[in-house]
């Protein structure tokens, strides 16, 4: 399961990032976005991305291709 099916209010434990662009990899990693930590969706876009995600009590935007590299 990847960070695009999670609801609104939802919360999962980040497993892995599975891309092969090496520096969205980084980015999402050096963000927190890494094995073993909490995330919570928080809200959609109007057309469902950009998404909000709370991790380590900060909120942040993703956009689809980076939420759907994270699995949980």
């Amino acid at each position: 399961m990847n960070l695009n099916e999670l609801q609104i209010g939802q919360e999962a434990t980040v497993k892995e990032i599975s891309s092969h662009d090496s520096t969205l990899k980084r980015e999402l990693e050096e963000l927190g976005f890494v094995p073993g930590t909490n995330v919570k969706l928080i809200s959609k876009g109007v057309f469902g991305t950009p998404r909000a995600f709370m991790l380590r009590g900060t909120t942040f935007a993703l956009r689809k291709h980076e939420y759907e590299a994270i699995s949980v």
